[in-house]
Parts: structure tokens; sequence; C-alpha cells
């Protein structure tokens, strides 16, 4: 690299000052990384998410009854039925007709089928006073925060961790109706009973009885025989 110089004269006194005007160098090597800084502070905790889509949930019929629980809610208010207690054959469980709105397909009517009745207290004055002959109502109920259902039978309480919905008797239909062989689901029917307005004629046709126990293949004790058999409805 070829170094330029220029010359300035002083007149005063009479020296000459030279004065050397250098070129810039080269580039030089590029240096070492350096060492990793340290790590900074943690941040802020972001804002809340929206909240996600609802999920879960258990579904139950409570019987007897035309509302459910405080914190559960209704899904529909309804009405028990099912077959008739003495015809030899149809549908063997009760079910819960919306009391509201019914939306029937306007089909022709087939050459055959089966018949749906409304369900009847039966002989049940001795522990639902003014009760018998009346219809059943039930009320679907969901409750958000749970997600599984449990029936237990000849018990009055729910398991620690389980949340008691209602209790308190199984009704099923009759064990001696001659012609009848069918036998329906037991349900468990609310200790605090409702009945649908208005009911009270002795329609007899699907009918809820008590439900009484046996020592034949149950252990007595700790069973023993004729005993109102009670039942609780859990959910968690």
């Amino acid at each position: 690299h070829i170094r330029k110089y220029g010359s300035a004269f002083l007149n005063s006194g009479g020296g000459t000052l030279t004065i050397g005007i250098a070129d810039d160098g080269d580039k030089g090597d590029k240096g070492d990384k350096g060492d990793k800084g340290d790590k900074g502070d943690k941040g802020d905790i972001g804002p809340l998410g929206p909240a996600g889509p609802k999920s879960g949930g258990a579904v139950y019929t409570r019987w007897g009854r035309k509302s459910c629980p405080t914190g559960v809610e209704l899904v529909y208010e309804g009405v028990a039925a099912g077959g008739h207690y003495d015809h030899m054959g149809g549908g063997a469980n009760h079910v819960c007709l919306p009391a509201k709105d019914p939306q029937n397909m306007k089909k022709p009517i087939p050459p055959n089928y089966s018949l749906m009745y409304g369900t009847e207290y039966e002989d049940v004055n001795g522990i639902f006073p003014g009760k018998h002959d009346h219809n059943v109502p039930c009320a679907v109920c969901y409750a958000p925060t749970r997600s599984t259902k449990l029936m237990i039978p000849f018990r009055t309480s729910c398991p620690s961790s389980w949340t008691m919905e209602y209790k308190e008797y199984l009704m099923s239909s009759l064990s001696s109706h001659k012609g009848h062989n069918k036998n329906s689901l037991h349900e468990c029917v609310d200790d605090n009973p409702e009945s649908i307005d208005g009911s009270g004629a002795n329609n007899d046709g699907a009918r809820f009885y008590f439900i009484l126990s046996t020592c034949t293949g149950i252990p007595c004790p700790p069973y023993a025989a004729n005993e109102v058999v009670s039942c609780v409805v859990c959910t968690r």
C-alpha cells in the first residue's frame, strides 16, 4: 500500500514542518465470538384465553318429580310411560315422555304395533299418601360438572367423592300379575313424589310398585326378607 505525504511551510521561523497524512489501513481480522449473555428475567403472564367448548356432564331421569335438584339443569319435564302391566309383550322399560310439544311422525298406522300407557303409582298409600293410581311425572336432568351416573339399590347415601342427586325407593312392575310374562326395569323413584295434575283415575296402564326383598339367593344377613328396597342416584 502506498502512503502519500504532503508538505507545509511555516514562514515565521524559516523552518519547514512536514506533515504526513496516512491512508486508512487494511480491515483487521474478525474477532472471536463473545461469551453468551446472562438469561433475562421471566416475562409477565399473558392474558387468559377464551373458554374452550363445553363437554362432559351426566344425564339422568328423576322419577316421581317435575324438577331437578339445585344446581342441576332441567333438560325437560316429562310424564312416565311404558307398556301395559297385563299385556304379554311390549316395552319392558319406562320412558320419560316430554310434557310439552310432542313431535310425532305423521305416518300411516302399521298393521302390527305395540302400545304405550301412562305409568301410575300402584298400592303406595302406606308410603306415598294420596298417590295411589296417580300418574307419575319425571324430569330429565343434566349435571354439567359431573361425568357419570350411578344408581345403588338398598342404599340411601352415596360413596365418598360422589354427589347424591336424589333417593329413595326402587320400583317396578308387579311380579304376580296373571298372564303377565314381561318384567320392567327397576327405577329409583324420589322419596317426595309428585303426580300429574288431574290424574287419579284408575286407568291401569303401566304401573310402579314397591319392591320387597327376599332371602332366596340374597345373603341374609346382612339383608332381610320383606324389606322395602331403597335406592339412591349418585353422580361424579
